[in-house]
């Protein structure tokens, strides 16, 4: 699977909603849902990520070498107040 759109949905967390060690995902688009934190690691073909309209506060790319190759990152409309993308290749 190369894109996932689950925008427009209910997706919420306690703790995090992370994604990590996929090889081919390029493209995810998860705005318009309830996310707060969100921690990417080992995806290393992800080129466009939508995380608008989420209440954020946290959204991190981690693992030198093994982080994300973004091209697009759109987080508006958010309160995201830390955003760490030292992971990205």
């Amino acid at each position: 699977m190369k894109s996932v759109n689950v925008a427009n949905n209910l997706l919420s967390e306690s703790s995090g909603f992370s994604c990590s060690d996929n090889a081919v995902l390029t493209d995810w688009n998860v705005s318009n849902n309830n996310l707060k934190y969100v921690y990417l690691h080992s995806t290393p073909m992800l080129e466009n990520y939508n995380v608008s309209g989420n209440p954020l506060v946290e959204l991190t790319l981690f693992g030198a070498g093994y982080g994300t190759a973004l091209k697009t990152l759109d987080a508006s409309n958010t309160a995201l107040s830390s955003l760490d993308i030292s992971g990205n290749m």
